[in-house]
């Protein structure tokens, strides 16, 4: 009888671990992405749930207690990174922008625009934070806890990670074809 339990708890710790070990090189790869989203987080520990469903027996309760444990340890550190890496892609959009518009695809309003936003999410906080005597990461922290950041996230969210697609696995490709066209229309204008 001993034996018996003894193969069961074996058995129940070899299938969670299989499933664990599933489930934390997708947690993992959160840490890697390019485009940090919420709801994709939030999806993926659903997809962990889902996969340690599995997951029976005595060792169960100990890999479910891990997921949440790691899931708990997850959002904290991915909310503390989470502002700061939407700002600096922001900062990146901006500057890409200021660029293509001024060489690229020539449009004054569109640079001046990008100027605008650049200075509204680098400046202002930062002047505010002066105003205030602040720390210089709260002042940025707060741009996005605004109304309008607030709407700004969401929109990006949406965007980013949605049923349709996950934009992390499409960047290089929309970037690889916005180069070429780019490439293109350049050669094409110096060939005239």
């Amino acid at each position: 009888r001993k034996a018996a339990g003894d193969a069961n708890f074996r058995a129940s710790h070899a299938q969670c671990r299989l499933l664990w070990s599933r489930c934390a090189a997708s947690l993992a790869a959160l840490r890697a992405v390019l485009l940090p989203s919420r709801r994709r987080f939030h999806a993926r520990v659903e997809r962990c749930n889902d996969t340690l469903s599995g997951c029976v027996g005595p060792a169960a309760a100990e890999y479910h207690e891990r997921l949440a444990l790691e899931a708990g340890k997850g959002e904290e550190e991915f909310n503390a990174r989470f502002h700061g890496q939407l700002s600096h892609a922001l900062f990146l959009l901006c500057v890409g922008g200021i660029l293509t518009f001024r060489y690229v695809a020539v449009s004054a309003l569109a640079e001046v625009g990008c100027w605008l936003l650049l200075a509204s999410v680098e400046l202002l906080p930062r002047l505010a934070a002066l105003a205030q005597f602040s720390p210089v990461a709260a002042a940025t922290a707060s741009v996005w806890e605004t109304a309008a950041g607030k709407a700004a996230v969401e929109w990006y969210e949406a965007v980013v990670f949605n049923p349709v697609a996950d934009m992390d696995n499409l960047l290089l490709p929309l970037a690889a074809s916005l180069l070429a066209v780019c490439t293109a229309r350049y050669c094409r204008r110096c060939a005239r």
